[in-house]
């Protein structure tokens, strides 16, 4: 296989430069690759069309074979993205819409074998899912995505930092995530001040390790690992994909007990662990967060609350002057010397004293950190006035304290946490790769069903047959009747049918000509795309070539009946095993010379041994050529001169046309002009 990405189809120099950028490297892009990782490959932010091209070439190169250009005009390139859109159509992931182009056609019969397989998996899996189950996991599909590759969101407000050189150099790996810092004197302490969290890794060598430690804002580490040092860089990879992650978790869930899921030998995944995952990737705030984000509404409350309850509790005291007399005097000499303070009675002093301690007691239960109650000490009783008020300076101590014990807290639980999970994030992210590729089996198995799919046999011999195939087009929209067929040496018998190698269709208008030969091209390239085919059973050889000439819309000019010409012209000195179908081609010259021109490329043709062609025609009578001629036969005109037709074509038997019908149909109604239509009629029995 490829070593270097510019070996493969499709990508140049730049297309290359965006698979280094996306994988991190051209190792990894390659072995990515190389491994068949579409899950990857189809994150990459290139065109749709630019990730079918590399796909089918590494997918082709890993399998050691190769696709093919079987199809040679523009009507017949037409059709294969029909087919494409009508499976893709029962998608629900763009994974699936975009792995599907891998079914493209290729004349390798192991390959082909192998994307059968792969069909009658899907079939059996989609077969086993109940209408619920199948609803509840098209729902889910929805939202399973290929792991995304985590975004370089940077910490702010926080630092990494350290004293020994070679260790920096080491670190600089994340500074794209946060600032690294290299301590070398005692200034640079200043420079820490600042930060709200210090990520400090101490050595042996450390030389202030006292001094950042006695830092508020300090967390020490004993080890450069990037679960301790920047957990963040592991718990992305599970944040950014919680979305993944919760979906595979219902999957899981909706296939536990589905056998054929089981049996499809899939990577071994296990809902419990989807859901233990799945429950941590919430980093819980700390009550340290709690604190700080209420801590400036809880203390004006608290505050409040407290000269209240002094209010009330003076009231009620027996005191050497009258509570409220007292309290008037403190509050008109608050701003006195506090040495009126010393000369209050004990027992006011003990009130204040205690109303203040309580209530930031109570202060530190309402924030949640009673444990720590001793930071909320001095809040009001730092000084002793009435009314209590609230000291700024101790409230600003308290905040930074709390931030920097809820960054401090937060920062664990994420070393915590990244630690558990480190090593889950490729199980992960194969897992879901996995998951993804049941959309792939869903939309096989779904297309089978609806459409009655079944998948052909690959003759080694020259020839094409089916029975009751059906246009996937038609049906799509309506009831279609099924119609059989053979050419050439095929393993269907089918009444009139020899070993005959060209055959000419002939008919009635809108008996249903053009749609037979669209349904052998659409069957022709669903088998050599490994796909289900709609007939209740065909053999199909293995085409190198595939030509489809559609009904012309009455161009007639020189110019286009000479680029027929020529595009016959080009297949004449072709070896490959190959399959003509021309539509109505005499439309493209004068009457006069169109049976002469059909029946000669008829004859060149038919002396192909590896050629088929399929032609249709209003000129069978016409045709001198040694050829077998197919009827779609009208049996008659209903009372609206609507034909009555039996779309199944009959081998070896020529239709009666149109005209002839109307002809007998008027001889048969019109009696005054009876007569007239005889005479009419005589001309085509005398054919």
């Amino acid at each position: 296989m490829f070593s270097k990405l510019t070996e493969i189809k499709g990508v140049g120099e730049k297309v290359a430069e965006k698979l280094i950028a996306h994988y991190g490297s051209e190792e990894e892009a390659v072995r990515s690759l190389q491994n068949l990782e579409f899950e990857r490959l189809f994150s990459v932010d290139i065109p749709a069309l630019k990730l079918i091209e590399i796909a089918r070439d590494i997918y082709a190169q890993k399998h050691s074979f190769e696709y093919i250009n079987l199809l040679k005009t523009q009507e017949a390139r037409e059709i294969y993205p029909q087919i494409l859109d009508a499976l893709r159509e029962h998608a629900q992931t763009e994974y699936a819409r975009l792995r599907l182009a891998l079914f493209y056609p290729t004349n390798n019969k192991q390959e082909l074998e192998r994307r059968f397989e792969h069909v009658r998996k899907a079939r059996d899996f989609y077969e086993t899912l109940d209408a619920e189950s199948l609803k509840k996991l098209k729902d889910v599909l929805r939202n399973l995505k290929p792991i995304e590759k985590p975004k370089k969101t940077r910490i702010p407000g926080e630092v990494i930092v350290t004293e020994s050189k070679k260790l920096y150099e080491e670190l600089k790996k994340y500074s794209e995530l946060i600032e690294i810092f290299l301590l070398e004197s005692s200034e640079d302490l200043e420079y820490l001040k600042d930060y709200e969290l210090i990520r400090y890794v101490q050595t042996s060598d450390s030389n202030y390790a006292a001094q950042v430690e006695a830092l508020l804002q300090t967390e020490t580490l004993l080890d450069s690992k990037t679960e301790n040092c920047v957990p963040e860089e592991i718990l992305s990879f599970f944040t950014e994909n919680k979305k993944q992650i919760l979906a595979a978790c219902e999957i899981l869930k909706i296939l536990s007990k589905n056998s054929a899921f089981k049996n499809l030998k899939l990577e071994a995944l296990d809902e419990k662990t989807f859901s233990e995952i799945a429950g941590k990737l919430q980093i819980e705030k700390s009550k340290f967060s709690f604190a700080a984000a209420n801590l400036y509404a809880i203390i004006q409350e608290c505050v409040e609350a407290a000269n209240a309850s002094i209010v009330e509790k003076a009231e009620k005291e027996s005191l050497s002057l009258h509570g409220r007399e007292v309290l008037k005097i403190l509050a008109e000499l608050g701003s006195r010397p506090s040495e009126i303070y010393e000369h209050l009675p004990q027992e006011i002093i003990n009130m204040l004293r205690s109303a203040a301690e309580g209530w930031e007691e109570e202060c530190a239960r309402r924030l949640r950190i009673e444990d720590e109650r001793i930071m909320l000490s001095g809040v009001f009783s730092e000084e002793l006035r009435y009314p209590l008020q609230i000291s700024q300076e101790k409230l600003q101590e308290v905040e930074t304290w709390l931030r920097s014990e809820a960054k401090k807290a937060e920062f664990k639980m994420k070393r915590e946490l990244a630690a558990s999970l480190k090593d889950r994030a490729e199980s992960i992210r194969k897992s879901i790769a996995v998951l993804l590729e049941l959309d792939v089996l869903l939309v096989l198995g779904e297309f089978s069903a609806r459409y009655g799919a079944n998948l052909p046999k690959l003759c080694n011999t020259l020839g094409l047959g089916f029975r009751r195939g059906r246009h996937l087009l038609l049906q799509k929209k309506i009831e279609v009747q099924p119609v059989d067929y053979a050419l050439g040496k095929s393993e269907i018998e089918l009444p009139g049918a020899g070993s005959e190698r060209t055959a000419v269709i002939t008919g009635a208008n809108s008996g249903g000509k053009t749609t037979l030969i669209e349904t052998i091209a659409q069957l022709q390239i669903m088998a050599q795309c490994g796909l289900p085919v709609l007939a209740r059973e065909a053999s199909l050889a293995l085409l190198d070539e595939l030509y489809y000439y559609s009904r012309n819309q009455g161009d007639t000019s020189a110019g286009a009946f000479e680029n027929l010409l020529k595009s016959f012209a080009g297949l004449s000195t072709s070896g490959a095993k190959r399959l003509i179908l021309a539509d109505e081609i005499e439309a493209v010259t004068e009457p006069g010379a169109a049976a002469k021109i059909i029946s000669a490329l008829l004859e060149w043709f038919g002396k192909d041994e590896n050629t088929l062609v399929v032609l249709v025609t209003h000129l069978g009578e016409d045709i001198d050529a040694k050829v077998r001629i197919d009827g779609i036969e009208a049996e008659g005109l209903d009372e609206n001169l609507n034909l009555i037709v039996n779309r199944n074509p009959v081998l070896n038997k020529l239709a009666k046309s149109t005209p002839e019908l109307i002809v007998q149909k008027l001889g048969k109604t019109e009696r005054a002009h009876s007569n007239f239509y005889k005479h009419i009629l005589k001309r085509f029995i005398q054919k």
